[in-house]
């Protein structure tokens, strides 16, 4: 038993790890109260009006409290983002990924405010991602979204909207960073022949070559 426990955690990879490690700690501190529970709520004018920005990191960790649907959307987190980080080559790009959707859901806040956690939004968004590359590399004649988990996900979030009512822009949070990144991604960066979504120090590393090729030319 131990030894399976092992080989299933360590087939984990190492960011999806650390960020489940994370919501299990801050639902220990929320649960034991060490911090106030009230701390977690995110909203963009607590957060970047009154300076209490501890709630975006508080935010992004959240799940709330021990439970067992709290469980099971662990679980789902788990499997999920391994899926999706074994699927990128490079971590730097799986943390960028992570970053900018974070970056982009914040920025969006502002003007949507999100029924739920940072931590499901992003989530949400991530697992968007993966399900519409899934949609474009499963694409065939015969194979489209109507037969696609990304149209069981729509579904569901229609059933959200209709049953427990929460508004379609706050559906749509789930959706827009996820999709203005894919956007980027997938469809911008080949129209202009550039990785658009390309981590930070591969901008500076490609820079570094240009600057050392012109010198080459300058010294013929």
């Amino acid at each position: 038993m131990d030894i399976l426990l092992v080989n299933l955690v360590g087939d984990i990879p190492v960011v999806t790890k650390t960020w489940v490690g994370g919501v299990l700690a801050m639902s220990v501190l929320s649960s034991t109260t060490i911090i106030d529970p009230t701390k977690f709520i995110y909203n963009y004018d607590l957060v970047f009006k009154k300076g209490q920005f501890t709630r975006v990191l508080y935010s992004l960790f959240d799940y709330g409290e021990f439970s067992l649907i709290y469980f099971v959307q662990l679980m789902f987190l788990t499997q999920e983002l391994a899926a999706l980080e074994k699927s990128i080559p490079q971590r730097s790009q799986f943390l960028w990924m992570i970053f900018v959707m974070g970056v982009l859901t914040i920025i969006f806040s502002k003007w949507i405010q999100p029924f739920e956690p940072l931590a499901s939004v992003l989530h949400k968004n991530l697992t968007y991602y993966k399900l519409r590359k899934d949609v474009q590399l499963q694409q065939g004649p015969q194979r489209g979204l109507a037969a696609s988990p990304l149209m069981v996900r729509v579904c569901f979030d229609i059933v959200l909207v209709c049953h427990f009512g929460h508004t379609i822009r706050g559906i749509l949070l789930r959706y827009l960073a996820g999709h203005l990144y894919y956007f980027l991604e997938q469809i911008a960066s080949k129209v202009y022949g550039i990785n658009l979504c390309k981590p930070p120090h591969k901008w500076f590393a490609a820079r570094e070559r240009g600057n050392e090729e012109e010198a080459e030319q300058l010294q013929e």
